[in-house]
Formats: C-alpha cells, sequence, structure tokens
C-alpha cells in the first residue's frame, strides 16, 4: 500500500528546526499503514531533513555547526549552499509503538 500526504511547514529562516515527528505520527494514523518505511521529503532548494535528538541543547549545537560549515555572513548568490551538505530527505522504518 502507498499513501502520501502533504505537510506544510514555514521557518523563519536561519537554521530554524521544526520538529516534524507529531506531524509525521498524525499522517500515518491517518493512513491506516501498520508498518513500512517513510519518506519524509523537502522539494526546496533551501531546506534539509535530518534526524537528530529534538533538544534544545542538542539544536542549539547543530545550528552552530551549519553557521560553521556554511557561514551566513558569506556573500552567497542564494541561500541553497546553507541546505547542501544535508539530505532533502529520510526514510525512517515505522512499526506501532516505535
Amino acid at each position: 500500500m502507498i499513501f502520501s500526504e502533504t505537510i506544510p511547514l514555514s521557518t523563519k529562516g536561519f537554521s530554524d528546526i521544526i520538529d516534524m515527528t507529531p506531524h509525521v505520527v498524525e499522517v500515518l494514523k491517518r493512513s491506516g499503514i501498520e508498518d513500512g518505511l517513510v519518506t519524509v521529503f523537502c522539494p526546496g532548494s533551501t531546506g534539509s531533513v535530518t534526524t537528530i535528538e529534538y533538544e534544545s541543547g542538542v539544536l542549539r549545537d547543530l545550528q552552530k555547526v551549519i553557521e560553521k560549515i556554511v557561514p551566513s555572513d558569506s556573500p552567497y548568490e542564494h541561500g541553497a549552499p546553507r541546505a547542501s551538505p544535508w539530505s532533502p530527505r529520510v526514510i525512517p522504518t515505522y512499526a506501532p509503538g516505535r
């Protein structure tokens, strides 16, 4: 079975991090799928998707790493270089209770 749904999100810019877990869980509940693979994909060139512990210290550390690797004060023609070191998708497995 294949189920597809779009989760519209907006960010504040500058390495804004959004916990998508509750959004994905709600989509999974609506899908009726009991186990399998979930593809989470960001179609924009200035965004990316990753897995990380959603805890304030870890989030600040990630933002510092992004700033160190791709500084925001560099004269980029486009914002895409800040997102390019990370993937536009993750494909975690899904099973109830996990």
